[in-house]
């Protein structure tokens, strides 16, 4: 059987022999769905404001803008938690492939003794990665303004392409920050991992986004379930709440592949010595 494949189904395997693996996963999604829940309500008013801007006071404005900033504190505080889960993976992974039987408290108790060093490399390599994006974001929204088809095929490649080069170069990042406590080294170490062992990243890059798509998409369903009619329809919420939880299934998956692969080729490495 190929390496890669191989690898891909021990990602698998490790989930499927463990599925309390894909509870902190879960509960996220859930923590998120709330949080996005809230969102949409805040937009629903946001369009009241619009439609009826003359008959809204000072208060009112002011109690929406409090509002605002308290959802971007509460994103910022669900970013962080989402980080250190994440990084809780490569620990429960390597449990795995020890045979022991991977602990999610265990894990997070780690990284929390350690959250500086893995948590702030994880963060800044995130902060970087939309800084090299970013002006192919740019690029693309003001072809639009051109009304020019090849010009938005042009940039719209390039921009999937930098965002594609940018993954494979800090997909090694949770791990090592992790496992090998690097510090903000651990940027380098993932872009110097990530060139020597291209093929694999790159397929795992692949099934990332191909496994993103489809999340996005199912979250795109999800939130327009619980837009159309009432918030509090139940029908809606299921339907909204069912659709994140298989969201945060196959983002399990997705995070777990980072430390899968990094285990593979870093068992190759040191059986070729280098």
């Amino acid at each position: 059987m190929p390496r890669v494949i191989q690898t891909l189904k021990h990602a698998f395997i490790a989930l499927k022999n463990n599925p309390v693996l894909f509870l902190p996963k879960i509960f996220l999604a859930l923590l998120w769905s709330f949080f996005l829940l809230e969102v949409i309500r805040l937009f629903i008013e946001l369009q009241e404001i619009n439609s009826k801007i003359s008959v809204y006071g000072t208060e009112e404005l002011n109690a929406f803008t409090a509002k605002t900033f308290f959802l971007l504190g509460i994103a910022i505080a669900l970013f962080l938690i989402d980080t250190v889960v994440n990084a809780t993976y490569p620990l429960m992974l390597k449990a795995f492939y020890e045979k022991r039987k991977p602990s999610f408290w265990n894990s997070l108790s780690h990284v929390l003794k350690s959250s500086p060093s893995i948590v702030l490399p994880v963060i800044a390599a995130f902060l970087i990665s939309i800084a090299v994006i970013m002006p192919f974001v740019l690029l693309f929204v003001q072809s639009f303004a051109s009304n020019n088809s090849l010009n938005q095929i042009v940039f719209a490649i390039l921009l999937l392409a930098m965002v594609f080069i940018v993954s494979i170069a800090t997909f090694f990042v949770y791990p090592i920050a992790v496992l090998e406590k690097k510090g903000f080294s651990s940027i380098l170490q993932s872009i110097r991992s990530a060139r020597k062992n291209l093929k694999p990243v790159s397929i795992g890059v692949l099934i990332t986004y191909a496994l993103s798509v489809g999340t996005a998409f199912l979250g795109v369903i999800a939130d327009s379930s619980s837009l159309s009619g009432s918030l509090l329809s139940i029908s809606s919420l299921t339907i909204f709440f069912g659709l994140r939880i298989i969201t945060a299934v196959t983002a399990t998956y997705s995070i777990a592949l980072n430390p899968a692969i990094y285990f593979e080729y870093e068992k190759k490495m040191k059986l070729k010595g280098e």
